[in-house]
């Protein structure tokens, strides 16, 4: 029975044109073209965004909630990601931004890094002490376009996802408890996560691990930095009290969203970091058939850049790490998280991610040149059928070879499996 999985990424047929360079770039094969339209398969998508930032005619696009569900809520709490702030040019001053938040609304504003420390405590706890409660090597969560595509391409490795729940979730269980504290009723309290990506987005309308989000909506990030780029420069806003300003954050919050900022914490072992979903899938191939191993943490991310390289952010991902990391150096080395710990009441709670139940069988056979075997067919055919045209920038991969080239070559793994399920029945 096919998985209802929420995608918040939309076609626009009318604009469509039937190009394919979205089939081209999907790392789970999830589109192709039937009559001159995609087709997405929603149990292979992944919500990595590559189709959104290789389409040439803007015929895709990211839902986000309706901004006005904002002033549904009494007491509307913004949840941003620290990079938010690394958006903007370093001479716009973080009050001035936060300025502009709470004008347009908001009556408080949270960075979602507020509890990277409290994680720390568990990842040195579990990672450095050989207890983790996974498989090696361990794979971070942080990331569900990665989540997704280990459950939709690598069903195998499910076991070796560390289920730690995300830090928005953790800090979204904070707000609610630490306000509900102060005497907010619950129902008053709306929180509202800034996401970079469309994976968040799907993470959040359909959690894993979980029946709800502690989110109740999410805002594209590229559209909140518009908002408040205008309201900063026409003036709107009211500069607020000295004594009003973000939480403070640790260097190691500040670099968690960046890639490596999950390794640096971490003093021991062997611990690589990965971005770019097609790295990222390369390089589990290799961890599937057991090519590469004594891999004790694997920190993976699908966006080149990991967040600041998301294709919901507005600036430029290299200038957004250079602001992260300045910002970072201005930074205490510690944050006590002892609040955290204590209120969020997530303590131990791990999330239960289980392996798709839509995967054909050939894909959830390992090792991977089984399932390649198996799947082999298929792919001659649509590689044979559907031209790929690639995009300027993107990363160097295998051309394809002819048709009398591939049947040639991966015929005898074919044969070999035939042969085996024979024998077997």
């Amino acid at each position: 029975m096919a998985e209802d999985f929420h995608h918040a990424l939309k076609f626009k047929y009318d604009l469509c044109i039937g190009c394919s360079h979205c089939t081209g770039v999907c790392p789970t094969s999830a589109i192709h073209v039937e009559n001159g339209h995609p087709v997405l398969d929603p149990n292979r998508c992944v919500d990595c965004g590559r189709c959104y930032v290789a389409c040439p005619m803007n015929a895709i696009y990211i839902e986000q909630d309706d901004f006005q569900t904002v002033f549904n809520y009494k007491h509307p709490v913004l949840l941003v990601p620290s990079i938010f702030l690394a958006q903007f040019e370093e001479k716009i001053r973080e009050r001035t931004i936060l300025s502009a938040l709470l004008h347009i609304g908001f009556k408080c504003v949270y960075e979602v890094e507020k509890s990277v420390d409290f994680f720390k405590e568990y990842y040195r706890r579990d990672l450095e002490g050989g207890n983790a409660p996974c498989e090696k090597p361990v794979i971070s969560s942080f990331c569900p376009a990665i989540v997704r595509l280990i459950q939709v391409k690598f069903p195998v490795l499910v076991d070796n996802i560390y289920r730690l729940k995300a830090p928005f979730d953790m800090t979204a269980e904070y707000i609610k408890k630490s306000l509900t504290e102060q005497g907010i009723p619950a129902e008053d309290i709306g929180i509202f996560y800034v996401t970079p990506c469309a994976a968040k987005i799907a993470a959040i309308k359909s959690p894993v691990g979980e029946e709800k989000s502690p989110v109740d909506g999410v805002i594209n990030m590229n559209y909140l930095y518009s908002k408040v780029l205008r309201v900063i420069k026409t003036g709107e806003y009211k500069m607020c009290d000295e004594s009003v300003r973000f939480h403070r954050l640790s260097k190691a919050s500040i670099t968690y969203p960046l890639t490596g900022g999950e390794t640096k914490m971490l003093r021991t072992g062997r611990n690589l970091a990965i971005d770019d979903i097609h790295n990222v899938s390369e390089f589990l191939e290799k961890v599937e058939d057991e090519d590469i191993q004594d891999i004790d943490f694997l920190e993976l991310r699908a966006c080149d850049g990991s967040c600041c390289g998301g294709i919901l952010t507005a600036e430029n991902r290299f200038l957004m790490i250079e602001r992260q990391r300045r910002r970072m150096q201005k930074c205490s080395e510690e944050v006590s998280s002892e609040s955290l710990s204590h209120n969020s009441g997530y303590s131990g709670k791990w999330l239960q991610i289980s392996r798709t139940s839509s995967l054909t069988v050939g894909t959830a056979l390992s090792p991977s040149w089984i399932r390649r075997a198996i799947s082999f067919p298929i792919s001659v055919i649509s590689a044979s059928f559907m031209p790929r045209v690639v995009q300027a920038g993107e990363p160097n991969r295998m051309p394809l070879v002819s048709f009398t080239d591939r049947v040639s070559k991966g015929m005898p793994f074919l044969l070999a499996v035939m042969f085996a399920l024979s024998r077997s029945s």
